[in-house]
């Protein structure tokens, strides 16, 4: 299924940064019918504390919607015209999210 390395591509372009490091792709070009795994290593603790260590969960959302935006280039449809939309809204308020948490201070502290 080559739409799961090419989300992780897509990714890449939309955004600027290179995310293989943390989400891993697995068995994609198998011909034996195993499917493709992929794998997500998820950013533990503040990054302010102890660095980047992984994704934050907002780029699995990213990685959904690159993914049926890939899968919607070849086989467009409403419906996964409307998905991609409903990811986006929610990449939105996740950034909304951490611009509030900056504004307050908090951002990068395992603070509310």
């Amino acid at each position: 299924m080559r739409h799961v390395s090419n989300a992780l591509r897509i990714m890449k372009e939309k955004t600027g940064t290179d995310y293989s490091q943390f989400i891993r792709i697995q068995n994609e070009e198998d011909t034996t019918g195993v499917p493709p795994v992929v794998s997500f290593q998820v950013q533990s603790d503040p990054i302010s504390i102890i660095g980047i260590n992984g994704i934050q969960a907002v780029d699995i959302i990213r990685y959904a919607a690159c993914l049926i935006e890939s899968l919607n280039t070849a086989f467009p449809c409403d419906e996964n015209s409307s998905t991609i939309f409903m990811l986006e809204e929610a990449i939105h308020w996740q950034n909304k999210r951490t611009q509030n948490r900056t504004e307050r201070g908090v951002e990068g502290k395992n603070e509310a």
